[in-house]
């Protein structure tokens, strides 16, 4: 499924979750033609997850396959107090990667 989503065979979208601990986890698969700029999507998306989870920090991994065949593991991670963010709520609501396509939001649950 990884595979074929870094091929753009399917789309799996980004995996989020948040701990009661204020800690969100994100983890993305990079699809080839977004390789090269696969820290600035990593960036992005751990931004909109804890954006989204109301986390007080969050880790990310992203997972690409390089031109060579080898596999490229970027880690992230962000701490910042969270705040209302009019921008980001236009991104989530044109395009929230964080729901299957064609999928209507569904209520989120927190795990610990």
């Amino acid at each position: 499924m990884v595979n074929d989503s870094l091929t753009n065979a399917s789309n799996l979208p980004p995996v989020v979750m948040a701990t009661r601990r204020g800690t969100c986890f994100v983890w993305i698969a990079v699809p080839n033609r977004n390789f090269a700029q696969r820290l600035i999507l990593l960036q992005n998306v751990l931004y909109l997850a804890k954006y989204v989870t109301q986390a007080e920090r969050c880790v990310g991994m992203a997972y690409a396959v390089r031109p060579d065949g080898l596999i490229e593991l970027e880690m992230g991670y962000m701490e910042v107090p969270w705040a209302h963010d009019p921008l980001a709520e236009q991104h989530l609501t044109e395009a929230n990667p964080f729901l299957p396509f064609g999928i209507q939001e569904k209520p989120g649950y927190r795990i610990d």
